[in-house]
């Protein structure tokens, strides 16, 4: 849960300067860090999660005064996403916890603040989080007009990754079609992004795991090139063909063994085989899956968090490391034993997918979006000038609509900022009257006033 403050004087045409003035992670009655999506046998406390952070940092943030004035949201990724095509009914009933939840509340709310967002508004609001955190948007120079697109060295691209998708959303050199348009501080952009579902780094070791099972015929015991030699772990039929992004098992088995053999080459060949690269046929403009993307333009740089930031933080690597020097880590890491890897303070779990996951992340750059490995283009951080980055700056101006998102969207600003121009005009002009009558009524005064004095003196 974050919380924002702005005042009528940071609204910069029509867009809001906003400060984050809080945040608090939201817990189950265990302690836990669980995502809404996960309580389906219990979508009542779905709802229930979200009471502490309410009242331990929400409600004593904000003034009492102000708290039935002050909207608050919810935006579902996807997680939830994945739930609504699996479980409909049960995604309903958790949306429906939530709502009653947020509607208890002292703070502003309606049904519709509380929904599943889509994956391409997803990557438009981290685009606006990265860009305005960075000073972009507030502060443009160099800017030129590219087919009439603004364009400026200071924007930079947006790279992110959950759990269960990952997002890009950059400016092209020209504007692609079906693209996404934003208005901020008085300037237009033409964005390309799109969101691939089953693509976060969660839902991609899952993949990955079943993909190991079935090409060994369902074997008991599995081979795990990505995995460090002596490791094991076991894995359950139901974790592993959880839909919708694994699907068709073939097997009575309820349970494999993945035993790491550490062979570099054959990991890569392994996740190669997560991406369906052959559907682009050689064109150039497109990432994988049949997805088209349109050429990244020279000189543009890219920002990667959220998942992407947490596997270069925990190889140890800088921010600024290129593609060339992420392969060479990648390829050391895969060599190391479990032995070697167990004693890096980090989660066990975390740990054994080091192997894959980095070479997730360099698949994905490299030959889904066509970074060049040796170019210094992308920037893996956590945070900018000390804010964490992510989508939910950007969705909240949105979600206030001070931010009109055209495609995809879904509140229009165009009928707010109607109604606020009809307005000021309304205003304008009976203020414009009442000064003229104010004048005329004046000027007949005066008139009188004057005849009546020469009409005195001529007495």
């Amino acid at each position: 849960m974050f919380v924002y403050k702005w005042t009528v004087s940071d609204v910069v045409k029509g867009t809001a300067l906003v400060k984050q003035i809080g945040d608090c992670t939201v817990k189950d009655k265990d302690g836990m860090v669980k995502g809404i999506s996960s309580y389906v046998a219990d979508p009542e406390q779905a709802g229930q999660s979200l009471q502490s952070c309410i009242k331990s940092k929400a409600k004593k943030l904000i003034p009492s005064y102000l708290q039935d004035k002050s909207p608050i949201y919810l935006g579902a990724t996807a997680g939830m996403r994945l739930l609504k095509e699996t479980n409909a009914t049960a995604a309903d009933r958790i949306l429906a916890s939530v709502r009653q939840t947020l509607a208890s509340s002292p703070f502003m709310f309606k049904d519709e603040f509380a929904r599943i967002i889509s994956g391409e508004e997803e990557g438009l609001s981290s685009w606006v989080t990265v860009n305005y955190l960075n000073g972009a948007l507030k502060d443009l120079q160099e800017t030129s007009q590219v087919d009439g697109v603004l364009v400026s060295q200071k924007l930079v691209g947006a790279l992110d990754m959950g759990g269960a998708s990952t997002q890009i959303t950059f400016v092209p050199s020209k504007p692609p079609p079906h693209s996404s348009k934003l208005k901020l501080y008085g300037n237009e952009y033409q964005l390309y992004t799109h969101s691939y579902l089953c693509y976060g780094k969660k839902e991609a070791e899952r993949r990955y795991l079943a993909q190991l099972v079935k090409d060994s015929n369902f074997s008991a015991t599995v081979d795990n090139p990505c995995g460090p030699k002596g490791h094991q772990r076991n894995v359950t039929s139901s974790y592993l063909w959880a839909p919708p992004c694994v699907t068709g098992q073939h097997s009575r088995s309820t349970s494999f063994t993945l035993k790491g053999t550490g062979n570099y080459t054959l990991c890569a060949k392994q996740v190669d085989k997560l991406f369906n690269f052959s559907s682009c046929r050689g064109n150039s403009n497109c990432s994988f899956d049949d997805v088209y993307q349109p050429p990244i333009q020279d000189g543009i740089t890219f920002f990667a968090f959220s998942g992407y930031y947490v596997v270069i933080r925990d190889l140890n690597l800088t921010s600024d490391v290129s593609l060339d020097e992420l392969e060479y880590a990648t390829k050391n890491i895969c060599r190391k034993s479990w032995d070697e890897i167990k004693v890096i303070p980090s989660n066990p779990l975390y740990l054994a997918f080091y192997c894959f996951d980095a070479q997730y992340i360099l698949t994905i750059l490299a030959r889904g979006y066509h970074f060049e490995k040796s170019k210094p283009i992308l920037r893996f951080v956590g945070s900018v000038n000390q804010r964490s980055l992510g989508w939910t700056l950007g969705f909240m101006i949105n979600a206030t609509n001070l931010l009109p998102v055209e495609n995809p969207g879904t509140i229009s600003i165009h009928l707010i900022q109607s109604g606020v121009y009809l307005v000021v005009v309304i205003v304008g002009a009976l203020l414009i009257s009442t000064g003229i009558l104010i004048c005329a009524l004046s000027a007949g005064r005066m008139y009188k006033q004057k005849r009546l004095r020469t009409q005195g003196l001529v007495l």
